[in-house]
């Protein structure tokens, strides 16, 4: 479903880090001769390609584990942020529900940052509390329509 979503929308190049959260969706993405998508041995240089495919006027995506919003955050706020170029970040969330301590903590830190970068920030919970990937469409919509950092944040599923 992701894989299509981000076809129908445009954004057919992308990078990341490896994910047990996403991981049927990164080998969709993998299979999909739609996407090039490049797997990073570490975030900085997954938005690093990501920013050179917007540099040739890509529309393009950072996939990444809310581990790692500290480390990615500084980095926009060096580039992106200065340069006005705007970034497309889905991220998995650790921590919601029932998870270690250490994943509870870089949850809240990964909310509070996104947040104080000035991200808009938008859930893959619906309405009904489960995980829906139709809200990614419109969080591809909201970056298409501000060109502002956005970070779609994609929960695990119950």
């Amino acid at each position: 479903m992701m894989t299509k979503i981000l076809i129908e929308n445009g954004f057919c190049w992308g990078a990341g880090v490896p994910c047990s959260i996403l991981k049927k969706e990164i080998a969709e993405i993998e299979d999909s001769e739609e996407i090039l998508y490049i797997p990073a041995v570490d975030e900085g240089v997954a938005l690093g390609i990501v920013n050179g495919f917007m540099l040739a006027d890509k529309n393009a995506f950072l996939l990444t584990q809310n581990s790692a919003v500290g480390r990615v955050a500084d980095l926009v706020m060096s580039f992106n942020i200065p340069y006005d170029f705007p970034l497309f970040w889905i991220i998995s969330m650790r921590g919601y529900k029932g998870d270690t301590a250490v994943h509870r903590s870089s949850y809240v830190a990964s909310t509070r940052i996104l947040n104080s970068c000035g991200f808009f920030t938008w859930s893959s919970y619906g309405r009904h509390g489960k995980a829906d990937w139709n809200n990614l469409a419109e969080a591809i919509a909201v970056y298409k329509g501000t060109k502002r950092n956005t970070a779609f944040l994609r929960y695990k599923d119950d």
